[in-house]
């Protein structure tokens, strides 16, 4: 049942919600790529864009060619494909070494996580793509160590590694160090550091990543690469960070991360006992990913500015611990089972519920709302049924019922978004001053704060990048600039348009000169 609720769940309504969070600097530089035709040296706003490899840019500027559009769902399909391909290797990889019962959960609790589903999988972001990447270098190290294959645990981590350098810079060579220690450790092989495969496997990453910075040297200096991605790296740790915000952020991170990933993450309660993790520790995947999943995310519980979509690639193995323990006692008839199972059943309870607040929501303007209402109504109806009568699927039933709970989002809460939300109203701003600036170079002056979301939307229209004024106007050219600086300016001039930026709300005008 979850795999047939899958992608309505991550597709419906997915074009709705205009460009947010980091999306525009994504979309914005890929498609400045396009219109400067510079894909080795990206830009944003035509300067140069240090903060981040261009791997996934190039993605993006892929999928705008093959769709022919920049709409909104162009710029998300790559995290909806990348979180598909998520779910199958996870599954994959994990029935090696667990029960397929367990792989599967693993699998779905990771998608259906709370963070995940009713946030970051309807993003445009690098972070799933990332965390793919990595998470797939993680089971890597494990199953070629574990199989004595060397020459393919170096070539393998290390091409991984350039993979994800190209999308998110150092991090990615934190997690290869990290992981190639901590797993040639763990099996007392350290000597193996110092085999031919492994400086092959450095060799192969320098060629891969040597080779795109030479591209890029050609055009612009290094220097400001790599401190920028230094900077990028280091600005979220402890070392940037006072030290009571340190202390409170070590101190509360285990539980933020039980919290943004709920619900499945309650089932940690099925760890507490002690005399189980003997028994959970004698599986050696278990054991392993336990020390890769320590070892790496000490780096995040260290970092106080960390966000949640940082550890999606922890994810997998934190659940599969879960879900093997759930199977386990499961098995035993833990007592444990019979509260959880009754919790599952609580909560559906409460969603039919929920599903008819719609009704009487004045402002929502949705085309067949009655028909969604008592379609979303009869499914949680229905779900609720099958969790009563059938105790030993509530778990999967769950699944299922979250992902319907996410259907209902993109029926109800995607258009009213796009009807109210700020960010449609800068997106409204943006396609129209694209529109009214297509015959003239567009500049912005140096004082104004213009986001990226009306910056993406305006190069979208007109087809040009929006650079920064760094001379004087000439005839025929148009500017943004604040509204309170009109009368500052030194030549004669038309306001072509008047609006307004998420800075503060400042109102800016556009202005041509004519003389």
């Amino acid at each position: 049942m979850p795999c047939l609720l899958l992608f309505p769940a991550l597709l419906i309504n997915l074009h709705l919600q205009a460009l947010i969070a980091d999306e525009p600097i994504r979309a914005l530089v890929g498609l400045e790529m396009m219109i400067s035709d510079q894909y080795f040296t990206p830009t944003l706003n035509g300067e140069f864009y240090y903060n981040k490899p261009p791997l996934f840019n190039w993605i993006l500027v892929g999928m705008f060619n093959v769709a022919g559009s920049m709409d909104e769902w162009v710029v998300r399909i790559p995290t909806v494909a990348s979180l598909l391909v998520f779910v199958v290797l996870i599954f994959l990889f994990f029935r090696k070494y667990v029960s397929n019962k367990v792989a599967y959960l693993s699998a779905f609790f990771t998608l259906v996580s709370g963070r995940i589903l009713f946030y970051d999988s309807f993003l445009g972001l690098i972070d799933t793509l990332f965390s793919l990447v990595i998470f797939v270098l993680f089971f890597s190290a494990f199953h070629f160590n574990s199989k004595k294959k060397y020459a393919l645990f170096f070539i393998c981590l290390y091409l991984l590694a350039a993979v994800a350098f190209m999308l998110k810079g150092i991090p990615a060579l934190v997690f290869l160090v990290v992981t190639i220690l901590v797993v040639l450790w763990r099996s007392d092989q350290l000597k193996k550091l110092f085999s031919v495969w492994h400086f092959i496997g450095i060799g192969i990453f320098i060629l891969l990543i040597g080779s795109y910075y030479y591209e890029y040297s050609l055009s612009n200096g290094l220097e400001t690469v790599f401190t920028t991605l230094w900077s990028e790296s280091s600005k979220r740790t402890v070392v940037e960070t006072n030290f009571f915000t340190s202390l409170i952020h070590i101190s509360t991170f285990p539980f933020q991360l039980l919290f943004h990933f709920l619900p499945f993450t309650l089932l940690v309660v099925l760890l507490i006992r002690k005399k189980r993790w003997k028994v959970y520790y004698q599986n050696e995947f278990l054991k392993q990913s336990f020390w890769i999943v320590l070892a790496n995310i000490a780096v995040y519980w260290l970092s106080p500015e960390t966000r949640p979509r940082y550890l999606f690639m922890f994810l997998p193995f934190i659940f599969v611990w879960l879900a093997y323990a759930l199977e386990e006692v499961t098995r035993n008839n833990g007592k444990e089972i019979v509260w959880i199972e009754r919790v599952f059943l609580y909560l559906q309870f409460v969603l039919p519920i929920l599903f008819i607040i719609p009704l009487f929501v004045k402002e929502l303007h949705i085309d067949y709302l009655v028909l969604k209402v008592v379609l979303m109504f009869t499914s949680a109806l229905i779900l609720l049924g099958l969790s009563w009568k059938f105790r030993t699927k509530r778990v999967l039933i769950m699944i299922s019922t979250l992902l319907l709970v996410r259907i209902g989002f993109n029926f109800f809460i995607f258009p009213h978004r796009a009807e109210y939300g700020s960010d449609q109203e800068y997106k409204m701003y943006g396609i129209r001053a694209g529109q009214l600036t297509k015959d003239c170079t567009l500049f912005v002056a140096y004082n104004v704060p213009l986001d990226n979301t009306l910056s993406f939307y305006i190069s979208r229209e007109n087809d040009k990048e929006v650079r920064v004024l760094k001379e004087m106007l000439k005839p025929g050219e148009c500017c943004i600039v604040l509204a309170k600086d009109l009368p500052k300016l030194k030549y004669t001039f038309t306001t072509v348009y008047k609006f307004i930026t998420i800075y503060g709300r400042t109102p800016l005008c556009i202005v041509k000169r004519t003389l």
